[in-house]
């Protein structure tokens, strides 16, 4: 858990923005540059990678926030089942694997019996830590895909991947590999193709 304190401004409570004061304008404080309203700190601590971030405190000017890398504690009277995650791959490439150095996500497939979903009602975590929804998709019949941020730090080595909603547990999890380098004993060729055309078995020259 990180603790946020901050100057803050009045403003439409709907539109995260701040204000950019030059050198000493803020009351002569040269190291306080900006003053966001208060959903535009909620909001930047989300992007900064914490799974939720709560309002602790506030006045006029000041905004105390709790920061979480993890959610919260699963229902004790779940009100549904948990969905059923099908596939957790690199929203890139579509494979399993990921590397630390880049800003990652990760694509869901999944299967829940609820009616009607946004990303609030998603509960991802990776590694442990909590990752938000940022991209939710109906595909109809039940399926569902959703994108999440790799949350930073993530450990190294195969990571469990689970998914639950608000109102249920956790189902079963599935692995992706973080920082692990690919590895087989033998490559198969299924077949070729010419380069310029892609007819399969054909050769082309250059």
């Amino acid at each position: 858990m990180a603790i946020v304190e901050t100057f803050v401004i009045e403003g439409d409570p709907e539109i995260p923005v701040m204000e950019f004061y030059e050198t000493g304008e803020l009351n002569g404080q040269f190291d306080n540059w900006i003053g966001p309203t208060a959903n535009c700190v909620l909001a930047m601590c989300r992007a900064a990678g914490f799974a939720r971030v709560e309002l602790l405190a506030r006045d006029r000017t000041n905004l105390l926030t709790a920061c979480f890398r993890r959610w919260e504690a699963e229902p004790e009277a779940p009100g549904q089942e948990p969905p059923k995650l099908e596939s957790a791959t690199n929203a890139q490439d579509h494979g399993i694997n990921f590397l630390s150095t880049r800003d990652n996500y990760l694509t869901c497939w999944f299967r829940t019996s609820a009616p009607r979903l946004s990303t609030d009602d998603l509960r991802c975590e990776i590694g442990g830590f909590g990752a938000p929804a940022v991209l939710l998709r109906d595909c109809e019949g039940g399926l569902w895909q959703a994108n999440f941020r790799v949350p930073p730090g993530t450990p190294g080595g195969w990571n469990d991947v689970r998914l639950r909603l608000k109102t249920s547990r956790f189902g079963s999890a599935l692995r992706i590999a973080v920082d692990l380098p690919p590895a087989t004993d033998r490559l198969l060729l299924r077949g070729v193709c010419d380069a310029e055309t892609s007819r399969p078995n054909q050769g082309g020259g250059i």
